[in-house]
């Protein structure tokens, strides 16, 4: 048990056998330019540019698509680098040193300079660093990182140890048997190298969809739109190209992954600067969505800090007596949670006397017990340890439960111990009373979710009684219905998270069978913890957050660590989520505008044989003042509201309507255009006029409720349009139109107003009968139903 000497360390260090893991394959920076630089929309950009310079057009007008592009390749690779220097770290170990033995003394050293054959000692809430064999001690071990299994695996001497998995009680000294890329922790990170993607919520997968059909359907179109407008309406090469470079401008979202990127970049600064740290910047928006938000009652209602508040004996004499015994007990328990520091910090610490056999605390027993030659002494909770007797004692362990103590029971079984189980209830000698006072600022914190439609349910180990006070005294809605999770049966825990807010005596696996059945009823769940037994329960909901405090287990398990442990900075994260995902909701709306206008106009002018009236420049002026700009400002406007719907269906929502009222009023213009002999010039500048006013109807319509800012955006937007038009407008392809044109145009400009509100009641108005209609079937069944497998 004296470990490795010196020179066997450096023997095991000169043929390899170092903890040392080789990081694989990793892209160069030369293959991530390249991959931002040559895709397919920029290479549809380039196709685009080569024409253009063969139509015989020179100004910069007519290129003013390309610093949009230039930004969007310069932004892609910029974040790839920054994640492939995040990908270089990923590991499953994330423990920096091990206490090991060398030489006869304990030594800590880095994890990788473990070798073959060290000696290292484990306890309570360490992560295992190295595949190693348990040679002492006992303890119980979560492998779920690893394995998806929530069962605690108890590990006895000789047992074998996986890296990456944690120790949830106990402790004990191992043997290391495989260093470095041998490890199983080692071969799991080389095989996430290779496939790791980063999560992304339901906004980006939606934009990726949009931006994939876009590129199907634009270059057949483009083809079309050139080959009508050379045989049929017998354009000029330079003319069918420009009609043709307008609409495909108008239809790519060029600026859209730019403006998502760089709004959730801002947010995840502005999050840092309150000590939260963002593992997935896409993670904000899953905890804009959430709905109902899963807590503890230790370290999140209450200070982390316990205390014991006082020692109630079941016989009154031999107080002295109890409290040395009861030190006696804790003492040979290693300190690795905030119970058994408060009751180490509480009971004196006495000779020990030696025990043959420690039974840790697990979170599936909730008790703790040490076992003699003639007798076990045990500590824990009542309802576990008392079993059928504990209706003699629930009148005195309710009276402290229900004014929010926790309540432990100390006491002796004489008989034979079945494994880890008590075959019936121990003899109790005294109950131990603790306390952990409610955060200052927790009531104000559950305000602010009851006001935000969030509900609130505590998921907690301890006294069901206990922990409705507590959460009751924390102003949580609803903490009077309560339920022991020990009396859920599996067919009824759907039910029992529906009806109830407070959940007492629950074990991890029950942690994620009520998130589960959340989930279930359609609710989008947000998990805290700050221990390994929350961490199946963080994995399993739509948003884990953790305490800095905790368990590094739960930081490594969780999308968003609260770095100063305080969970009353939650509503300031909610609130930021909330902002930037609505704000680029809105951003997003104003861009689909411009690209669904732009395809449907390009439809009309192929099967009319009409000229596209709109020019590249125009299109880009007015998404730089309709769209850009605004979409970038009001990332920045606060708005609380909590995140409904779908958001492929909320922007196509927004975004239609206008669309619609632009070919319209464009398509009408067109024909009048006809009638009347305008001139193409006077068609497109009349026609950019339209859509720019739209645009800003549309955008006042996104920005209610009205602020001074968004009035602000609004009005930027406004002047700069007009400004640019007035001072460069023969650079944007503007005319100075006559006095009919002038009229026309008003008159347009009105009617589309007008048209507008009513295309967006009848779209509204169909939505909400459409999805009224898909809820209620008809006769019992819906004429679909019949046809499903």
């Amino acid at each position: 048990m004296k470990g490795l000497t010196a020179q066997q360390v450096h023997t095991r260090i000169r043929q390899g056998k170092v903890n040392q893991q080789d990081q694989g394959p990793e892209k160069t920076f030369r293959q991530i330019v390249h991959e931002n630089v040559f895709t397919y929309f920029n290479l549809i950009f380039l196709v685009i540019t080569i024409l253009i310079l063969l139509g015989g057009h020179f100004t910069i007008s007519d290129f003013l698509f390309l610093p949009v592009v230039i930004t969007n390749s310069l932004m892609g690779i910029f974040q790839e680098v920054r994640s492939q220097k995040t990908l270089s770290k990923l590991t499953i170990v994330s423990v920096p040193s091990v206490i090991v033995t060398r030489d006869g003394t304990a030594q800590q050293i880095r994890v990788d300079q473990l070798v073959i054959d060290d000696l290292i000692h484990l306890q309570a809430g360490d992560q295992i660093s190295v595949d190693a064999e348990l040679i002492s001690g006992n303890m119980s071990v979560n492998e779920s990182i690893l394995t998806g299994e929530s069962d605690e695996i108890v590990k006895q001497s000789g047992d074998q140890l996986l890296s990456g998995s944690y120790v949830v009680s106990g402790s004990g000294m191992a043997k290391v048997v495989k260093v470095g890329n041998d490890t199983y922790a080692a071969k799991l990170v080389q095989k996430a190298k290779s496939t790791v993607r980063e999560d992304q919520g339901e906004m980006v997968k939606a934009i990726d969809r949009i931006v994939k059909w876009i590129g199907i359907i634009i270059i057949p179109l483009g083809l079309i739109m050139v080959a009508q407008s050379l045989l049929f309406n017998h354009l000029t090469f330079s003319a069918a190209i420009n009609g043709m470079v307008a609409a495909i401008i108008g239809m790519i979202p060029e600026g859209l992954y730019l403006l998502v990127t760089v709004a959730l970049a801002t947010s995840a600064v502005r999050l840092a600067c309150r000590k939260v740290l963002l593992h997935n910047m896409h993670s904000i928006e899953q905890l804009s969505r959430v709905d109902t938000l899963c807590i503890d009652k230790t370290g999140t209602i209450t200070e982390p800090d316990m205390q014991v508040k006082k020692i109630v004996p079941v016989q009154t004499n031999a107080v002295d007596h109890l409290y040395e015994e009861i030190g006696n007990t804790v003492h040979q328990f290693s300190a690795d949670n905030e119970t058994m520091r408060a009751l180490q910090a509480y009971f004196p610490k006495v000779t020990l006397d030696r025990a043959q056999r420690i039974i840790p605390f697990k979170s599936a027993n909730k008790y703790s017990a040490i076992v003699y030659a003639d007798d076990t002494v045990a500590l824990g909770a009542p309802e576990n340890l008392l079993q059928d007797q504990f209706a003699n004692y629930q009148s005195t362990v309710d009276q402290y439960s229900q004014k929010g103590f926790r309540v432990l029971v100390y006491g002796h079984y004489k008989d034979h111990m079945d494994g880890d189980h008590f075959a019936h209830a121990i003899q109790p000698l005294a109950f131990i009373i603790l306390h952990n006072p409610v955060r200052k600022n927790a009531v104000a914190t559950f305000k602010f979710f009851a006001k935000q439609d969030v509900n609130i349910k505590v998921i907690s180990g301890d006294n069901p009684v206990t922990v409705a006070a507590v959460a009751q005294a924390a102003g949580i809605a609803g903490a009077d219905h309560y339920i022991d999770a020990r009396t859920i049966k599996d067919d009824d825990i759907k039910k029992a998270a529906e009806e109830n807010t407070v959940f007492g005596r629950v074990t991890p696996d029950q942690k994620k069978q009520l998130i589960e059945a959340l989930q279930a009823q359609g609710h989008t769940v947000a998990m805290t913890g700050d221990g390994v037994n929350d961490i199946l329960a963080m994995k399993t909901a739509d948003c884990s957050v953790a305490m800095a405090s905790g368990a590094s287990a739960a930081m490594n398990a969780a999308q968003i660590v609260l770095l100063k442990s305080d969970f009353s900075t939650m509503p300031q994260i909610v609130d930021e989520g909330r902002r930037t995902v609505n704000n680029i909701q809105r951003s997003a709306s104003l861009f689909l505008i411009k690209n669904i206008f732009s395809f449907l106009l390009a439809l009309l002018t192929v099967f009319t044989s009409m000229t596209y009236p709109l020019r590249s420049a125009q299109v880009s002026l007015i998404s730089a003042f309709m769209i850009g700009i605004p979409g970038y400002l009001l990332t920045f406007e606060p708005d609380h509201s909590r995140i409904k719907g779908h958001f492929i269906r909320t922007v196509l929502g927004n975004a239609f309507p206008a669309a619609l009222v632009d070919v319209f009023a464009i398509g009408l213009l067109m024909v009048v255009g006809n009638i009347f002999h305008m001139s193409n010039a006077d068609v497109s500048t009349v026609s950019a006029f339209i859509m720019a006013f739209v645009g800003i109807v549309m955008l006042v319509y996104l920005s209610r409720p009205l602020t001074i800012i968004r009035g602000l955006t609004i009005l930027v937007s406004a002047v700069g349009f007009i400004t640019a038009v007035t001072l460069m407008g023969e650079l944007f392809r503007f005319v100075r139109p006559s006095f009919l044109v002038l009229a026309l145009g008003l008159v347009f400009l009105l009617a589309a107003e007008a048209v507008l509100i009513d295309v967006r009641w009848l779209c509204k108005y169909f939505a909400q009968s459409w999805q009224h209609w898909q809820r209620k079937p008809k006769h019992g069944v819906r004429w679909w139903d019949k046809f499903k497998l």
